[in-house]
């Protein structure tokens, strides 16, 4: 009868050790998702109006025709003022016009889906509002965005990614540090809660 108690604990034990380890694993990917969620909310809403005033500052190299040069060194200076962000013009049809990238980077996309820009644009969308990276084509992103008049009478875009892969190589490793410091927690406290269950019971038999 012992054994039989015994083998039953073992079982019980095993199970419980399972069902705590599935609840750490979806407790931390509801943490970080949560947590990743709230960051680009506020990081969006704090930059609303970002793309709106950088606009002021190409509208020069807009007059007559597209001064490409002027355009990508403005940009470039912009960037290194904030690394955080990445700024395209775009045209009407979602096609990139200009950008700047430093040596080894790479923009990946000829044009983007306007459909989030235009949603972000119409004031009433529900923050954040996701749209194309160009370097990146697997990955969504917040922005800001802003109308611009392009010559000679067209209309277009300023698209600022909030994020730039250097802030995201920053992020992505205190991201992974923070995974590991809950999940060695998560593992910690599932282990000993186990071991002082495990104990209860066989004192219990």
């Amino acid at each position: 009868m012992k054994n039989i108690f015994q083998s039953l604990y073992s079982k019980i034990s095993a199970i419980f050790l399972v069902l705590l380890l599935l609840l750490v694993v979806v407790q931390i990917y509801v943490s970080t998702t949560s947590s990743a969620r709230f960051v680009q909310e506020s990081e969006q809403k704090l930059n609303r109006n970002l793309a709106h005033d950088i606009a002021k500052e190409f509208e020069p190299f807009l007059q007559d025709s597209i001064h490409y040069g002027e355009i990508k060194h403005l940009m470039h200076y912009l960037m290194v003022m904030n690394p955080r962000v990445e700024i395209y013009l775009i045209d009407a049809g979602g096609r990139i016009l200009a950008y700047f990238t430093g040596p080894g980077k790479k923009v990946w996309r000829k044009k983007i889906d306007l459909r989030p820009v235009k949603r972000f644009l119409q004031n009433q969308a529900d923050f954040p509002v996701l749209g194309d990276d160009p370097r990146n084509l697997a990955r969504k992103k917040p922005f800001s965005a802003a109308t611009i008049q392009l010559p000679p009478n067209n209309r277009g875009y300023l698209y600022v990614i909030l994020g730039s892969e250097q802030y995201d190589s920053v992020i992505d490793m205190i991201r992974e540090s923070y995974i590991l410091r809950i999940t060695s927690l998560g593992l910690l406290v599932t282990i000993s809660f186990t071991a002082l269950l495990g104990l209860i019971l066989f004192a219990m038999l």
